[in-house]
């Protein structure tokens, strides 16, 4: 039986971090989602940050229970012209 993470894509944070500084998708304990990244200084400083809607970053109040990847950004190629 596949696992609720090979389901739904989510991964617990106890059981596996992403990448340093690898955009994902947080989940939190409240219900809200953000995108964001999580980061080391060292073994003994970690934290997540979280970007605003006008491009900054904050740090995360509360750790998220739950990351999943983010999709690729959509195609912003012009549609090329239809062959007559």
């Amino acid at each position: 039986q596949p696992s609720n993470e090979a389901l739904t894509g989510w991964v617990s944070v106890e059981k596996k971090l992403p990448e340093k500084k690898q955009d994902v998708l947080m989940y939190f304990d409240s219900g809200n989602m953000a995108v964001g990244w999580w980061h080391d200084e060292d073994e003994h400083i970690t934290f997540w940050c979280a970007y605003t809607d006008d491009g900054f970053y904050t740090d995360c109040d509360c750790i998220p229970t739950h990351w999943m990847p983010l999709p690729p950004p959509p195609d912003r190629r012009p549609p090329e012209e239809e062959e007559k």
